[in-house]
């Protein structure tokens, strides 16, 4: 029924953009729709080499690509792609301190109390080690070798999350030639202008090349949202330059010097932050930072002098303002990924969100071109996601002790937003943590980011004293063992075990 009337309404769906963000959502708009009369068109500039860009995307069961049926495997060999399973920062919290934030959960629940609450209730006793003891990710990024899981029916496994780290243009490719095997129209051009209707509503996109395409629905992935001017226009951007002052990337290829990382390494300057990342083929170098307090040729320098040996290519420079549109639907235009928010790449890519943000639209994919039930749905939703990916890339600025240089200092005294205020408050009067439903970012990884960055509550759960015991004690350091085991298995290349003998059953 609902198929039926999908094809009564909607004939024609024109994804716009260049580059990786665009050829996925086309491809999922392809999965999704395969065996309807909806014609799907992707406008994009041809694929090649035109980046030294590193995009992360999540992995396993879970992720986006096994949702579409695509090979993970096959995947990071298009892409010459590594598994990532958390990030290193270095200078955050003095000049020689190394903090690793991995990815997925600590621990398991015990008696219907988080992990965490025990943890922080008995971490000065040498006996209980350091939280990260608790992760399999952390275990397996610090041994450099890691096996996915092929079944999480066990508390260890049941904790693994992790990402890959990909060639951007390669991943791009990939897309694009698996998007005309399903059949979708792909126009090698760019979009120059829009032409918008009495209604409000997109009729046609003009592109650079000459011709002009129509639509019903238009989904727009380009990184300067061109049809925005014509439907809300520019005073629809929420500026987060107040919290995350960074507005340039500087990146640059680099040979490989070893064996690829199994985390991304960011490491804190006076005036930003140093990024790396290593695929199966070379290293991407970058600096992220703000031009208010560095010129062209100092950012340059800096860079430059990171660099473990001599580049592969010229330094290539991004400008953006760290902020979101605060509409992504509006009439039968939707913007999604670097089109709908641009955000610092700490912790997620706008590849991620873009991929995630076309998995909900499919969700509410209108019977025509517009419906503003949809739209004001859709937009709520992506709103919470991204207000939750900016407070936790600020929650890194804030946690950070870094010498008063003027770009430090700028982020440590802004004022934060009540949203990060109120959860801050709630986790260090007695650890708990509240997220929404809709948010990338989980209470795992705000408790993972505040506790290794050394946050801990002034008080445990009430839930802890009640609860502990020997039995509950025997249960965390079974645990711990489990994970430097598999960690260990994972050396010779053996897929982690389930186990299903536990002291005490989460």
């Amino acid at each position: 029924m609902t198929r039926h009337a999908v094809q009564e309404g909607l004939k024609s769906i024109v994804v716009t953009g260049p580059g990786a963000e665009a050829a996925a959502v086309a491809v999922a708009l392809g999965v999704s729709l395969g065996g309807s009369e909806i014609k799907i068109t992707l406008v994009t500039p041809s694929a090649g080499r035109s980046s030294a860009g590193v995009a992360r995307i999540r992995g396993g069961e879970s992720g986006f690509h096994s949702r579409l049926g695509v090979d993970e495997q096959e995947l990071m060999r298009a892409t010459c792609g590594v598994y990532s399973l958390g990030t290193r920062f270095s200078g955050f919290a003095g000049p020689n301190e190394s903090i690793f934030v991995p990815l997925g959960k600590h621990g398991m629940t015990i008696r219907l109390v988080p992990f965490h609450q025990y943890w922080c209730n008995l971490c000065a006793a040498d006996e209980y080690g350091q939280y990260n003891e608790y992760s399999l990710p952390a275990a397996s990024a610090a041994r450099g070798r890691f096996v996915p899981p092929k079944s999480a029916n066990d508390p260890v496994n049941a904790t693994v999350t992790y990402d890959l780290l990909v060639d951007l243009d390669l991943y791009a490719l990939f897309f694009v030639k698996l998007a005309g095997k399903l059949g979708i129209t792909i126009l090698n051009d760019s979009v120059s202008a829009a032409t918008v209707g009495p209604d409000g509503q997109i009729e046609q996109l003009q592109l650079a090349g000459g011709a002009a395409i129509d639509g019903d629905f238009f989904i727009d992935c380009l990184s300067e949202r061109l049809p925005i001017d014509a439907l809300g226009g520019a005073s629809c951007f929420e500026d987060w330059s107040e919290w995350l002052p960074c507005n340039r990337i500087l990146s640059v290829l680099t040979r490989k010097q070893r064996e690829p990382a199994l985390f991304t390494s960011i490491k804190a300057v006076d005036q930003g932050w140093l990024q790396r990342n290593t695929l199966q083929n070379f290293t991407v170098e970058s600096l992220t930072c703000c031009n208010d307090y560095l010129d062209d040729t100092g950012a340059r320098q800096i860079l430059e002098e990171s660099l473990p040996h001599s580049s592969l290519s010229s330094v290539e420079q991004t400008t953006y303002r760290c902020g979101r549109f605060r509409a992504s639907w509006i009439g039968n235009c939707v913007a999604i990924g670097s089109a709908a928010i641009a955000i610092e790449a700490l912790n997620v890519s706008s590849l991620q969100l873009a991929q995630n943000a076309v998995l909900r639209l499919l969700a509410m994919l209108p019977v025509r071109g517009e419906s503003a039930m949809l739209a004001q749905e859709f937009n709520r939703v992506t709103a919470e996601e991204h207000i939750g990916v900016r407070d936790y890339a600020i929650l890194h600025y804030q946690l950070a002790i870094r010498p008063s240089t003027p770009f430090w200092l700028k982020c440590r005294n802004a004022r934060v937003p009540d949203t990060i205020v109120r959860r801050l408050e709630l986790y260090r009067e007695n650890g708990r943590i509240s997220t929404g439903e809709n948010e990338w970012f989980g209470a795992d990884d705000w408790l993972s980011c505040m506790i290794n960055f050394g946050v801990l509550p002034e008080k445990s759960d009430p839930l802890v004293a009640m609860a502990e015991s020997q039995q509950v004690r025997s249960s965390m350091l079974a645990f711990r063992e489990t994970v430097r085991q598999i960690a260990e298995a994972q050396d010779s290349g053996a897929v982690p075990a389930v186990l299903n003998d536990w002291p005490l059953a989460p």
